[in-house]
């Protein structure tokens, strides 16, 4: 069955939105080891990190090898995103709250889990080949 212009259109939208998140996601990850309050799970942090990072450049060169560019407009937003992340209100002028560990680790979380799924979504699809997604996908997972 040939693959239709749409269809390659639908498949550069969701992976453009898998590109924002993971992008998103090492925003997320950099700022939490910038801060220093993740002391204790520091090294999870910074394997996160890297894996949004070989994601981020698998991902753009998937994008483009279907003739398709990153996504800017939603990479913008995403990275606006996550920096609003950063003004959430928390009870205090200045300063961290004291939950403020615990709700970037379940953002990163989160984060990786939603990474990881689409990454076995191109896989299942055949999008992807195995040996392009397993890595990154387990990394995420």
């Amino acid at each position: 069955m040939p693959v239709t212009a749409d269809a390659r259109r639908v498949v550069r939208v969701y992976m453009g939105d898998h590109l924002t998140v993971m992008r998103a996601g090492r925003g997320l990850a950099g700022r939490m080891l910038r801060c220093g309050a993740h002391a204790r799970c520091e090294d999870d942090v910074r394997a996160a990190a890297a894996a949004f990072d070989a994601g981020c450049r698998t991902m753009s060169a998937l994008l483009r090898q279907l003739g398709a560019s990153p996504p800017r407009s939603k990479l913008l937003a995403g990275a606006a995103a996550e920096l609003l992340g950063r003004a959430k209100l928390n009870g205090r002028l200045r300063g961290r709250s004291p939950l403020s560990e615990v709700l970037e680790l379940e953002a990163l979380a989160a984060t990786l889990a939603l990474t990881a799924t689409g990454w076995r979504g191109l896989q299942a699809s055949g999008i992807a080949a195995d040996q392009v997604v397993a890595g990154p996908a387990a990394e995420c997972e």
